[in-house]
């Protein structure tokens, strides 16, 4: 099995993924880079999260 390389160049950076994958593997690391790119434009604070998180949990 071939593992998932990454490349940096001048103007990219490549990710390869072997071609084993499946759509919803693929699907499922295209989501966490998603994440990752929305959460580090976020301004919320970590008590911000925590008083989301508790209105959350009392509506379930």
């Amino acid at each position: 099995m071939q593992n998932v390389s990454i490349e940096r160049t001048n103007e990219a950076i490549i990710i390869k993924l072997p071609l084993s994958k499946s759509a919803e593997e693929i699907q499922a690391m295209l989501n966490y880079f998603r994440y990752v790119e929305l959460s580090m434009q976020s301004n919320i604070t970590q008590a911000q999260v925590n008083k989301l998180a508790t209105a959350a949990k009392l509506g379930w």
